[in-house]
């Protein structure tokens, strides 16, 4: 269906064909996208009418057939092979977030092309998922679930934030997965950084935990906040506001909400302790189409994959974090529970 809408868009804008690269120091997640294969060097030529071709790296080809559904897969060691085969002068669509300038001047200087940017139509394309594409998030999602209710019940005091870290980075290996990004754990004075690393710091106060995984070129997202200690009674109070918060969101991600509209629930009743936006797309990257913050002028449409991760952050920080797939009734991919955990 993906390729099928693709080609359609590129008949629209009269594009001939849309050649997407994967190159060492250059990946494209589009690239990963139409062909299922994230490592393998290579390009895949996808023409507005017709069939989809792939050329890839001689040494790779075993794995390209394995994973890949293209059935025309072509070694090579020249990803530009299939422009060498035609004379007529081509308009290309190109990923201009990730093709090299110097690539694509080559291109237009060698075969007198043309190279339209399509990276905008294909952050859209993917931003609605498939239903196998969600089948792939969910698998994803459970599998960050069990290793995030396993580390909290891990947790206690006197270990480190980088203890933990360890203990989590163990359990994705455990499970044949890799991060999604680099695990945060911010505990007491470094929970106030949304993106602070692990250090040798002892857990106290408020800790959160921030963790995803890739599962089949899929990535999943989820932050839970325990309290090490004895929370005070306005401690409890923020920790269960935040959560009212963040849970109202979650109820109002539904087809046809302004992103930016959704992010403003948040910003209304956090103010200046809310330092980021409310959320993003989740996908084949961490962070893709749709985005949520104050700026974004995208709008929720159903089957999108979007975290809700309102976060406060003044003499401590919380965060509370879930990935939802937008529906008339949002559905929460992420399980494990948002109570607030004290571990004394």
């Amino acid at each position: 269906m993906s390729l099928k809408l693709l080609q359609s868009l590129l008949r629209k804008k009269q594009i001939d064909v849309a050649l997407l690269f994967n190159l060492p120091d250059s990946p494209d997640p589009n690239y990963t996208y139409f062909t299922h294969i994230p490592t393998v060097l290579g390009s895949v030529y996808i023409p507005k009418k017709g069939e989809t071709h792939l050329y890839v790296n001689p040494l790779e080809t075993s794995i390209a057939r394995t994973y890949s559904s293209i059935k025309q897969i072509t070694p090579t060691k020249e990803f530009i092979t299939p422009l060498k085969h035609t004379k007529k002068r081509l308009t290309l669509g190109i990923n201009g977030k990730t093709l090299p300038l110097v690539y694509a001047n080559n291109l237009k200087r060698t075969f007198k092309c043309a190279l339209v940017d399509i990276s905008k139509e294909l952050q859209q394309l993917r931003g609605i998922k498939t239903p196998q594409e969600l089948t792939t998030i969910k698998k994803s999602c459970a599998i960050v679930d069990e290793i995030m209710e396993n580390t909290i019940s891990f947790m206690k005091r006197g270990q480190t934030e980088q203890v933990i870290s360890a203990f989590v980075a163990h359990h994705m290996i455990d499970k044949g997965v890799t991060p999604s990004f680099p695990t945060i754990v911010a505990s007491g004075k470094n929970s106030k950084n949304p993106h602070s690393a692990p250090s040798n710091n002892k857990l106290k106060g408020f800790t959160v935990l921030d963790m995803g995984v890739i599962y089949n070129n899929y990535c999943s997202d989820i932050s839970r906040t325990v309290y090490i200690g004895r929370p005070t009674l306005k401690e409890k109070v923020m920790y269960h506001h935040l959560l009212d918060i963040q849970n109202n969101c979650c109820h109002q991600a539904r087809p046809g909400i302004k992103t930016k509209d959704l992010h403003d629930i948040a910003a209304r009743e956090l103010g200046k302790h809310f330092t980021h936006g409310l959320g993003h797309g989740i996908g084949i990257q961490i962070h893709e189409a749709p985005t949520i913050n104050a700026s974004s002028t995208d709008v929720l449409r159903e089957h999108m994959v979007i975290t809700v991760e309102p976060g406060y952050y003044g003499a401590y920080g919380i965060r509370v974090e879930d990935c939802l797939i937008v529906k008339k009734k949002p559905i929460n991919l992420t399980r494990c529970t948002k109570a607030l955990i004290i571990k004394r």
